[in-house]
């Protein structure tokens, strides 16, 4: 069963990048929310600790990676006082949100 399950990820982590175990662990904790720690991981899925965390901390670095180049193609171009106010303006939209969702409560 695990050769099939296996064979049948293989695609999907190839075409993604990720390991067998980074896979399994994303697939865990999607399927598992209550359970998010590596130690739970570790624990239900009989995945080393170690390997749990190398999994997540790869699977954090390349997250990070893709965001930085996201926000650098987005941003392309702006000047830090126009980068400084757009950012002023979201925090003020959330703050705005903020305030009327808890006093529509």
């Amino acid at each position: 069963m695990l050769e099939m399950y296996q064979n049948l990820c293989f695609p999907i982590c190839r075409q993604s990048g990720l390991m067998q175990n980074a896979f399994d662990i994303l697939m865990f904790l999607a399927n598992n929310p209550e359970y998010n720690t590596a130690k739970d991981i570790s624990n239900i899925r009989r995945i080393k600790a170690n390997i749990v965390s190398f999994s997540v901390d790869k699977l954090v670095k390349e997250g990070h990676a893709i965001q930085q180049t996201f926000y650098a193609h987005i941003y392309d171009g702006f000047k830090d006082s126009d980068l400084q106010t757009h950012f002023q303006y979201i925090e003020q939209i959330r703050k705005n949100m903020e305030s009327k969702t808890t006093t529509e409560r």
